[in-house]
């Protein structure tokens, strides 16, 4: 991903299933987003720029991303950025 990303920009997608095809997932950055640099659309997975990405001052963000769904249905796993 570039540095000079701007605020809004996509930079990935996660997709997940649930064995309860009625289930609505829920995504969440839980871990690694300094300076809130990402946000997630909590419904469906679309990872965005936040904020300004400083490489000189993070050199890469790691993030731990998690998915919540039906009864006891939670899954996590980790990004890392690319420069």
């Amino acid at each position: 991903m570039r540095a000079d990303a701007k605020r809004g920009s996509a930079v990935g997608a996660l997709s997940a299933n649930d064995i309860d095809l009625d289930a609505r997932l829920t995504y969440s950055i839980v871990s690694g987003n300094h300076d809130n640099a990402f946000v997630i659309d909590r419904r469906c997975g679309l990872l965005s720029v936040n904020n300004r990405l400083d490489f000189e001052r993070t050199a890469t963000y790691r993030l731990s991303v998690q998915v919540t769904g039906s009864r006891d249905f939670s899954a996590r796993t980790t990004l890392p950025s690319e420069t």
